[in-house]
């Protein structure tokens, strides 16, 4: 697991908002732009903001399961058993302890908005290049891990997932992946 698992959240929910209509329209959602957020405003008076991060998450986890080959593989949204418990329990702590404060969603200034590798450095997210292993026309194979370099180096991995993000384009997302052997 990272040193902090809210890392974890911060770049799912980077990448879930990157994907949204209003910016590159990976997933057919809208909970992040500015008409998901009143919506959803008017629906869960108190509850919003975390009804809107955890519907973005789940419409890109929903597009990657449906793109990644089946198999033992490992996605950004999909860590593997071990780190997804983890990560849950965090995550009930987080949305315990923050209540009904508002987290700070990420934002992609108008500049940064031509392209996804501009978007990801404007977010500032850590990116690390990897050759991949396989290039298909809706996915991107970036590593072979095993469980445990998955679990001892968790930053790096997510690192060279991220970094294959940047192939992706308006309107054409490959969803990037890792194969646990």
């Amino acid at each position: 697991m990272p040193s902090d698992a809210s890392l974890i959240f911060q770049y799912r929910l980077a990448i879930a908002r990157l994907g949204e209509r209003d910016l590159f329209h990976w997933w057919e959602s809208n909970a992040l732009t500015e008409e998901g957020r009143y919506a959803l405003g008017r629906l869960f008076r108190h509850t919003a903001q975390w009804a809107g991060i955890s519907l973005a998450i789940e419409a890109a986890r929903a597009r990657h399961e449906a793109l990644v080959p089946p198999g033992a593989r490992v996605t950004l949204f999909s860590l593997g058993p071990e780190l997804e418990d983890a990560y849950e329990s965090w995550l009930r702590r987080a949305k315990s302890d923050n209540g009904s404060r508002a987290i700070e969603l990420p934002i992609v200034p108008a500049v940064a908005r031509s392209s996804v590798s501009d978007a990801m450095a404007a977010l500032m997210l850590p990116a690390e290049d990897a050759k991949p292993k396989d290039l298909g026309d809706r996915t991107i194979h970036v590593a072979q891990v095993t469980q445990g370099e998955l679990r001892e180096d968790t930053d790096r991995v997510l690192r060279i997932l991220l970094g294959a993000y940047r192939r992706s384009e308006k309107e054409r997302f490959l969803a990037p992946y890792a194969t646990l052997r």
